[in-house]
């Protein structure tokens, strides 16, 4: 087969959409599943499969859009032969493709990606696999960590080879597939899986993840940081919000330290952590600082914690995959060792052209190749 795209009608069938929606659906909102644009979620006939967009969220998937059609043929043979080009698979001018195409062309009828918190902290733990085959032999194949993408598509065709179509992929250090034939049934191993793994840890105490209004003081002093932004930096523009969840209530619990434990920590990552003495106010604070990073977490003394980005879904996104890699640390820290990504592996993320594009597009931008 050459590696030209076919013509064809790219219309779903009204079976399929309804499939594609009930998995986005599921996961869209549950932070314990999915951080801002985090995972994915597709179907397919023989000829064409539908994708969740690249930079956008599961709650984005509808029945006028927020996926892609691609040539499944194509993209099968690309990874067959080894020339993965995203060129050939996406139109000019709209919407791109996630970059695990490749894993979901390879798999199931339904396909779900998620960043599961519970199972999660199983693969990244040390010992995590060995864990996972102790309390679910046989549910799941683990495979190594790898970067997203080509490589990540590549191991799981090497899972296939030796244990064809496996119903569920756990990913150290990154997530969950699972595959089968209906969304009823990938949606019900995603949730017997976190259930092994959410019995094996302990729950999560339920007050942590409950969202809540921000304190005044905290709604304060953001008003005075953008008006103060507004009179000595006019030309930053930047979105500030408050953190949601009761998680951020005790600054010293956020996990800034250490080396990131999964991709979209490092694709989310904040610039800088700016701690706030509680006597400074924002006006004062920031003619100190002379200028505020794009992205940035801002830690108030006694007050609370505040997220900066280039928009409400950039620092929507930072402050989701904190709390997924604060929660996970907490969960491993009852059982085990946390197993962090290498500096290799997080300069390799930093530096990937899709992660890039699905930067942008959270950004309000249309991103680029």
């Amino acid at each position: 087969m050459s590696l030209v795209a076919n013509s064809r009608s790219t219309e779903i069938p009204a079976s399929l959409l309804d499939e594609l929606l009930s998995i986005s659906r599921y996961a869209a909102h549950d932070v314990c599943l999915v951080q801002g644009s985090g995972g994915n979620t597709s179907v397919k006939t023989v000829d064409t499969m539908w994708i969740k967009a690249s930079g956008l969220t599961m709650a984005d998937v509808g029945t006028h859009g927020g996926y892609v059609a691609i040539d499944l043929q194509l993209a099968l043979e690309m990874l067959r032969v080894g020339r993965w080009n995203n060129d050939l698979l996406s139109t000019k001018g709209r919407l791109r493709h996630s970059m695990e195409a490749g894993f979901h062309a390879l798999l199931g009828h339904v396909v779900l990606h998620t960043h599961p918190v519970y199972l999660n902290a199983l693969a990244c733990m040390e010992g995590g696999k060995e864990a996972l085959q102790r309390l679910a032999p046989g549910a799941a194949h683990w495979g190594d960590y790898c970067a997203p993408g080509l490589n990540l598509a590549l191991l799981v065709r090497d899972a296939i080879s030796r244990q064809r179509s496996p119903k569920a992929i756990v990913l150290a250090n990154h997530g969950l597939i699972a595959s089968g034939d209906t969304a009823a049934e990938v949606i019900a191993t995603t949730d017997y899986l976190n259930y092994i793994a959410q019995q094996f840890f302990g729950e999560i105490p339920e007050h942590r993840l409950q969202v809540r209004p921000p304190a005044a003081p905290v709604v304060s002093w953001i008003a005075d940081l953008t008006t103060a932004l507004d009179r000595y930096l006019p030309e930053t523009r930047r979105t500030i919000l408050p953190a949601r969840w009761h998680a951020f209530d005790d600054a010293d619990r956020l996990c800034f330290d250490g080396r990131p434990i999964f991709p979209d920590q490092v694709v989310w990552a904040p610039e800088q952590v700016l701690y706030v003495p509680a006597d400074c106010s924002a006006a004062e604070w920031l003619k100190s600082l002379h200028s505020l990073p794009q992205r940035s977490i801002l830690v108030l003394e006694r007050c609370g914690v505040v997220f900066v980005g280039e928009s409400a879904r950039v620092a929507e996104a930072m402050e989701e995959n904190l709390l997924a890699a604060m929660l996970v640390r907490e969960l491993i820290a009852r059982r085990g060792v946390v197993r962090e990504l290498s500096p290799a592996d997080v300069d390799f993320l930093r530096n990937m052209e899709s992660e890039k594009y699905r930067q942008a597009i959270a950004s309000g931008g249309q991103g680029g190749r």
